[in-house]
């Protein structure tokens, strides 16, 4: 069989689906790796807590905690009528210190999924790749970000005689930035009234420093992803 003739099967068995469902779920999926990933390199958890898997053939680190998984889980699920309907235009992974303040924050920007131009990628071959990129770039974000300030320290699981800093006095929250409209309608949904939003306090960033990560300008997808670094993160090394 042709790769054309090929292709044209998978078109036609996708044509009975919700493309814009479809479209909502993956980038759904992507931003739970994404959001498990950046607590790894960030390490806001002990590493231990986490293991090495395959997403978008590139190695990822996804945590095994069964709380925190479905904490991402619920997160998301939350917020997939915004995707759906193309309504959700940021969202932020936030670190702060033990005194709650953000020291840095992961932004991603979202232009959402080009629905006509994913009905063509018949076997999502582009869109694997640009997704690929953007968790590539979070792997080595590291060498692009000062260090978060260290939090306790804790024997490494596999030497007892080795220590590790993890930064156990930070938390993280996830805000997302969308319409009043949106989120008055959101109130009304009942995947949202178990797992209820409140709205975000302003947070001062007036001095902070902006570091690009990735830009992917596709036909299938057009996302920023940028972190914002606060001034406190220099002031607690």
């Amino acid at each position: 069989m042709s790769s054309v003739a090929a292709r044209q099967i998978v078109q036609d068995n996708l044509s009975g689906l919700d493309v814009r469902e479809v479209s909502s779920n993956i980038l759904c999926e992507f931003l739970e790796v994404a959001f498990h990933l950046i607590l790894y390199i960030r390490e806001i958890y002990p590493p231990v807590l986490f293991e090495r898997r395959r997403k978008y053939n590139v190695p990822v680190y996804m945590c095994v905690h069964p709380e925190l998984c479905q904490y991402l889980r619920d997160v998301l699920t939350g917020l997939l009528p915004l995707m759906k309907e193309g309504k959700m235009e940021e969202m932020w992974l936030s670190v702060q210190n033990k005194e709650h303040k953000v020291v840095e924050k992961f932004v991603f920007e979202l232009r959402g999924l080009d629905n006509e131009a994913l009905s063509n990628d018949a076997h999502l071959l582009q869109l694997e790749r640009d997704l690929r990129a953007i968790l590539l770039k979070i792997s080595v974000c590291d060498a692009l970000l000062s260090p978060i300030p260290p939090g306790k320290s804790h024997p490494h699981p596999s030497h007892p005689h080795t220590h590790t800093h993890i930064h156990t006095d930070c938390t993280f929250s996830v805000q997302v930035q969308t319409t009043l409209r949106s989120a008055e309608a959101m109130e009304h949904q009942q995947a949202v009234k178990e797992f209820p939003w409140v709205t975000a306090d302003p947070i001062d960033l007036t001095e902070a420093t902006v570091v690009p990560l990735k830009t992917v300008s596709s036909s299938l997808l057009q996302m920023q992803l940028c972190v914002i670094e606060s001034p406190l993160k220099s002031k607690e090394q």
